[in-house]
């Protein structure tokens, strides 16, 4: 069933319960009684293995003992290969490298090879100063020091979720880049539409859209969808919600990225404003708080069209007043966002005339483990101004303290394995006695 409000030609579709013949009934949840959700869950593809490429020169000799082993390069010609390893561990020659490519087969990689190889590779990636998104030449002589074993991130192994929660106005559309990139990356991405945004139900209960109700709705979406690690990032309005739940569910929250959120004071509605209107004012004026959201939210040179920027702020006049007065939430002080234990990454733009930065560097502050990152030509609306950064910073963030070593245990032989053991098997530690 699909209902639509219209204010001065601004229409837009929403989804008030699950219509039992539409294909995406799944992504319909009641939350709680009465309160049914649009959820954006994207269950990533299972990753092939990634094809790597290497420019004419590459140093392969530097691969050393640990080359010779995975069988991917000899002494004939290790000095100048432009080939690349591709999903089925094929090491192919194109027929552009001289005397090479008719010279020498392809060789074939066990999964294990390949598998370690580019493991090796990525993790170099990231460690260089470049970004991880950039298609820059590994060199391969850096790759010594993993000679017997190989380097991953924890938070690639199919067990990390990542929560994008947006704000007031706004949708899990917001998130449309970010969404795209992440499950492309293997993540699993969770985005739901607050209570009366998106394709949420609009119930005309006030009192449905307080804060606490708000967050009881999110937080039982990060109880359904939660894994073994989870990345929370919420946009202005939705990292109130980022906090409360990294607080209330510590040990299921691996890392949290806020974007403008401002700095770390309570909500509380302000007594006399211009949501305290009626409805139906609101309704009529609506078309000029729109365009004043825009005007302050967008940097002046963004890309984004007109109508981009007005389905950024897209919701019925008394869903806005309602939750614009229902922003009650005493407890968020700076004492409340200092407890937070997990990592935290907090994103601005610079442009940003919603949010001050001094409100920012205060949460820096005040979150230990935290970090700042401030783009320029960015608003507001940092994550659709500037997705590429916005998506490197959160990945680069991430991995970031996740890198694990496995190290391949050697075999170890009978002789050295007697020597440890008596004639009957295991025996206790030889105890010397004085």
């Amino acid at each position: 069933m699909v209902t639509r409000s219209s204010f001065f030609g601004l229409q837009r579709s929403r989804r008030i319960a699950p219509d039992t013949s539409c294909h995406e009934i799944r992504n319909i949840i009641e939350v709680r009684k009465g309160r049914w959700l649009h959820v954006q869950h994207v269950v990533p593809e299972p990753r092939k293995h990634a094809k790597l490429c290497f420019a004419r020169g590459t140093d392969l000799h530097g691969l050393g003992k640990y080359a010779e082993e995975l069988g991917y390069v000899n002494n004939a010609n290790a000095d100048g290969v432009n080939g690349e390893v591709e999903a089925d561990g094929l090491v192919s020659q194109p027929s552009s490298v001289e005397h090479h490519a008719s010279t020498q087969p392809q060789t074939k990689l066990t999964n294990r090879q390949s598998s370690l190889l580019s493991r090796s590779l990525e993790w170099f990636a990231r460690d260089s100063t470049d970004s991880i998104l950039s298609g820059s030449t590994v060199t391969c002589s850096h790759l010594d020091n993993v000679s017997q074993g190989s380097l991953h991130s924890v938070m690639e192994d199919g067990n990390t979720a990542i929560f994008f929660i947006h704000g007031v106005g706004g949708c899990s559309d917001l998130w449309r880049h970010q969404i795209a990139y992440f499950v492309s990356q293997g993540y699993e991405v969770i985005a739901p539409d607050l209570l009366g945004h998106g394709f949420s139900r609009a119930p005309h209960q006030s009192k449905a859209y307080a804060f606490s109700e708000h967050a009881d709705d999110i937080m039982t979406i990060f109880d359904r969808f939660c894994k073994k690690r989870n990345v929370l990032v919420g946009h202005s309005y939705g990292a109130c919600f980022c906090a409360k739940i990294a607080r209330e569910r510590a040990r299921k929250v691996t890392k949290v990225v806020l974007i403008s959120g401002g700095g770390p004071v309570p909500l509380e509605p302000e007594p006399c404003q211009l949501f305290c209107l009626p409805s139906f004012v609101l309704a009529c004026i609506k078309p000029i708080i729109i365009r004043g959201f825009v005007s302050q939210a967008f940097h002046k040179n963004s890309k984004q069209t007109q109508e981009e920027k007005n389905r950024s702020f897209d919701i019925p006049a008394y869903v806005l007043r309602a939750t614009m007065q229902g922003q009650s939430w005493r407890e968020g002080d700076e004492e409340y966002h200092a407890a937070l234990g997990a990592s935290t990454l907090l994103i601005y733009g610079m442009q940003d005339e919603l949010v001050l930065l001094d409100d920012e560097k205060w949460m820096n502050e005040t979150i230990y483990a935290s970090q700042l990152e401030t783009l320029e030509n960015a608003s507001h609306m940092v994550m659709l101004e500037q997705p590429d950064t916005v998506n490197r910073l959160i990945h680069t963030f991430i991995l970031k303290d996740t890198m694990v070593h496995h190290r391949a245990r050697p075999k170890r032989s009978m002789s050295s394995r007697s020597t440890r053991m008596g004639a009957h098997g295991k025996t206790m530690p030889h105890v010397t006695i004085t």
